[in-house]
């Protein structure tokens, strides 16, 4: 299948990057975590997750 699914899954990569940015601004995560290797990981694990079950 010749579907591209790019885009909806850096729109959720940003949108995570986007919370991850507002909890450590409150002081909610610890100061060494790269918000956006997180949300990467985030959503790439839970996409996986999903694929699988």
């Amino acid at each position: 299948m010749d579907l591209d699914r790019t885009p909806a899954f850096q729109i959720w990569i940003d949108q995570t990057v986007q919370k991850l940015g507002e909890a450590r601004h409150r002081g909610e995560q610890l100061p060494y975590v790269d918000v956006a290797q997180t949300a990467e990981l985030l959503v790439g694990s839970f996409s996986g997750v999903q694929a699988l079950s």
